[in-house]
């Protein structure tokens, strides 16, 4: 026999509401790969890039951080290495006619180990200056 001791109240609720929302994702895309009794390779990885996607911005939340740096680790050591996966897989997606070409550039750059050039302060200074105008403008 389970006893309560304190009576939960509203904000437990809400927490659990947020965990199971979290979990929800990972149970739907768990079912997907799952149930299908032929894996396309094309689907697979989008599937995996998305479990990327929500790990990171599940990572910005507080209740969250230890526990998605734990599944980021896990997730890593499985799928983190784009450059040790097998190439197949980015053809694969490449000729899959319904990918989005954002979809293969963030693939892409994955793969080759792209790096963005680092802006420096005058170059910031001068986007910031760019974006303000564009609002004063719109004002």
């Amino acid at each position: 026999m389970f006893l309560f001791l304190i009576v939960p109240k509203n904000c437990h609720f809400e927490i659990v509401t947020d965990v199971v929302k979290f979990f929800e994702k990972f149970k739907t895309k768990t079912d997907l790969v799952s149930a299908t009794s032929k894996l396309l390779v094309n689907l697979l990885i989008r599937e995996v890039l998305y479990v990327d996607v929500h790990l990171r911005k599940s990572s910005t939340k507080l209740m969250f951080l230890e526990m998605v740096k734990d599944m980021k680790m896990k997730y890593e050591k499985y799928w983190g290495a784009y450059n040790k996966m097998n190439n197949f897989m980015y053809f694969a997606v490449l000729l899959d006619p319904t990918t989005k070409s954002p979809f293969l550039l963030h693939a892409f750059k994955k793969m080759i180990g792209y790096m963005e050039p680092s802006l420096t302060p005058a170059d910031i200074e001068i986007k910031a200056c760019q974006m303000v105008r564009e609002v004063e403008n719109r004002m």
